[in-house]
Formats: structure tokens, C-alpha cells, sequence
């Protein structure tokens, strides 16, 4: 699985700390009579710093780059805070 144009830098930001993280989900449902989208427990999440995908300099990765650099993935209930503590722009953690 390939994953395109998610690192792309944006024309109107000025430096890797104005991005915040971005979120990776995938659908683990093998079999289509248990695919169930709404269903988190099917799901896997990778949240990763945007300077952690800017490391990687290209712009397109593929889902084993992404769970490398990422770790193990994120539960459901977990993602916000996740988000949130890997936000490098100033009043964004919780912390």
C-alpha cells in the first residue's frame, strides 16, 4: 500500500513546526461480510510528527514506512490525545 501526497509542503506555511501531525487509518477487516467502517476495532491508527514524515523526503510512503516511524499503532479512544502530544506548534499539547 502506498500512501501519495500526504507530505507535500504546503506554498503557505513557512517551516516544519506550522504542520501539525497527520493521522494514518487503515481498514484491517480481511473478509467483506465482517467489513463494518464504522466499526474502530477494524481499524488501526499511526499518528506521526509532520517533521518525522518530512525526514523521509519524499512524497509518497508506504504503510510499512509509516508503522515503522510510527510504532505501534494508536487506539480509537487514544487518537485525539496522540494528536495532541505530538503537535510541535506552541498550545497544542496538553502538556
Amino acid at each position: 500500500m502506498l500512501l501519495r501526497g500526504l507530505i507535500r509542503e504546503s506554498p503557505q506555511l513557512t517551516g516544519l513546526a506550522e504542520c501539525g501531525p497527520s493521522t494514518f487509518g487503515v481498514q484491517t477487516a480481511r473478509e467483506r461480510a465482517v467489513y463494518n467502517p464504522l466499526d474502530t476495532a477494524q481499524w488501526e491508527f499511526y499518528v506521526l510528527p509532520h517533521p518525522a514524515l518530512a525526514t523521509l523526503g519524499t512524497d509518497s510512503v508506504s504503510l510499512g514506512a509509516v508503522r515503522a516511524a510510527a510504532g505501534p499503532p494508536v487506539p480509537y479512544p487514544a487518537v485525539g490525545d496522540c494528536i495532541r502530544s505530538a503537535d510541535p506548534r506552541p498550545g497544542t499539547t496538553t502538556d
